[in-house]
């Protein structure tokens, strides 16, 4: 196009290659040249295509694409680092005694979130040293208080004890806020929106997150409800897969017409992990409390007793996954490759069509 300007947009998220041609009508020969480059978003760019080599030029400057998003981080990251040093401090405090005022540790305490020790009248009155001893909560360099500990640790993951994992809450919560600004289209950063196909964003890091959590989540459940009876407790995970599965296809899928009904879906996959893994944990449940392998778990060291705990479920992961690749890499069918795990006719110049 001699003595014309075209202009057109261009995707600014991954590295970008320009290909030109140049077709020459005397003997009806091709040549193309092929430029990469990162561009800079709402940057603007001139390149004329007379001249060889292609050199490409910056006429505007564009934005700093990521710095709203560092500011972001930048401001948790120093309210975190407030918090975790105002509780070291408040811990200091606590234990070196410096204030010895009615009802400061309890107000510390209740700060860190632990128990609360009270001070006797005799403390109240300026006398640090004189504590009620059934007021006092066992330090942790008590050698009972470590036995006790030891003890159970050695104990099953099933003993009916229930309790938080925080680390496990943190996570779930990282995910939440992850997911949430995700589906709210993720501030136009591209690592914020789902894969076409092929590769790997921060976005579909959101549903394995979940599913892990939901695994994991399992035997701190089934921890709690140990003593509910095998009927009870196998009722509340068929209800719970049933809702899930439910709530995919109705209200996700809109699945009102049965006739255009997509029966696969994010809640659906959910639900189907969920029964499967919760019938194999409830299982198990009960399985490592018989006798004799409840002896055997007190000669395993504290170091690998979890992995003692996981291992029948870890062969039944191992097996179900072996039988999905035979089937995935083995099955053959009529216009199909085996192993093809393309988007099915969307893409490959429309070839392997509803594979």
């Amino acid at each position: 196009l001699p003595a014309q300007t075209v202009a057109f947009k261009v995707d600014t998220r991954f590295l970008f290659t320009l290909k030109f041609e140049r077709l020459f009508y005397s003997n009806r020969s091709k040549t193309a040249m092929f430029l990469p480059y990162n561009f800079q978003e709402q940057a603007q760019y001139g390149i004329n295509i007379t001249q060889i080599p292609l050199i490409l030029v910056q006429t505007a400057k564009g934005n700093e694409t990521y710095m709203a998003l560092i500011i972001n981080v930048a401001i948790f990251v120093a309210l975190g680092s407030i918090f975790t040093f105002v509780s070291l401090v408040l811990k200091f405090l606590k234990k070196k005694k410096i204030f010895a005022l009615p009802g400061i540790e309890k107000l510390i305490d209740n700060e860190l979130g632990g128990g609360t020790t009270q001070l006797s009248k005799e403390s109240s009155r300026g006398d640090i040293n004189s504590t009620s001893q059934k007021d006092v909560t066992p330090s942790e360099d008590d050698p009972l208080l470590r036995n006790s500990t030891r003890t159970q640790a050695k104990s099953s993951p099933y003993d009916g004890k229930k309790e938080r994992l925080k680390s496990l809450d943190t996570f779930r919560g990282l995910s939440l806020c992850i997911m949430i600004f995700v589906n709210y289209g993720g501030g136009g950063y591209w690592f914020f929106d789902h894969s076409t196909w092929n590769g790997m964003t921060v976005a579909d890091l959101v549903f394995p997150w979940f599913v892990w959590i939901m695994g994991v989540s399992m035997v701190y459940s089934f921890r709690g409800r140990g003593a509910d009876s095998k009927l009870s407790l196998y009722y509340q995970i068929l209800r719970r897969s049933l809702l899930l599965f439910g709530l995919g296809v109705l209200f996700v899928n809109n699945c009102y017409d049965l006739s255009t009904c997509r029966v696969p879906g994010v809640l659906q996959r959910f639900a189907i992990t969920y029964f499967v893994c919760a019938s194999i944990e409830f299982i198990f449940l009960f399985v490592y409390k018989l006798k004799w392998l409840a002896m055997l778990a007190k000669r395993i060291p504290n170091l690998v007793i979890d992995l003692y705990y996981t291992s029948f479920q870890w062969v039944i992961m191992v097996v179900l996954e072996m039988i999905w690749l035979a089937i995935t890499f083995g099955l053959k069918f009529d216009d199909c490759p085996s192993g093809y795990l393309g988007p099915g006719g969307i893409s490959d110049d429309g070839n392997h069509s509803n594979c």
